[in-house]
């Protein structure tokens, strides 16, 4: 198994935002051990709260959310900061990618996630090399 290192130069705010409990308390333990100072939300609504009170490299939000949905949430999302924002996704269905990626999204993590690629894509998407 490959190891978890942590992302070089000063630590990532990286917000996540995910319906499911299980998969935030995992994503927030890999992104912490990796460096990053890690904020969460259980709503896409709580996320832009967040987004909208501090500033974050990148945003970690699954596309099926209660309320609203991670399509309506990527736009709100870029619109506060241009924050760049990664979405995870369990559906392989090319369009339904496709469309994160118009809604401005940045890049698509499958779920299930692959950890050290999940470090590797918050990296690339704060643009640090």
């Amino acid at each position: 198994m490959d190891e978890i290192r942590p992302v070089p130069g000063a630590p990532l705010k990286v917000l996540i935002v995910d319906d499911e409990p299980s998969v935030l308390l995992m994503l927030e333990r890999c992104l912490t051990e990796a460096g990053c100072v890690v904020r969460s939300a259980a709503s896409a609504e709580a996320g832009i709260a967040i987004a909208r009170s501090e500033p974050l490299d990148v945003i970690l939000t699954d596309l099926c959310l209660p309320g609203m949905n991670g399509f309506e949430a990527i736009g709100a999302f870029r619109g506060e900061r241009g924050t760049p924002v990664l979405v995870m996704t369990g559906h392989n269905d090319s369009e339904f990618q496709k469309d994160a990626i118009c809604f401005g999204a940045v890049g698509l993590i499958e779920k299930p996630v692959d950890l050290i690629q999940l470090i590797d894509s918050v990296r690339r998407a704060a643009g640090r090399p």
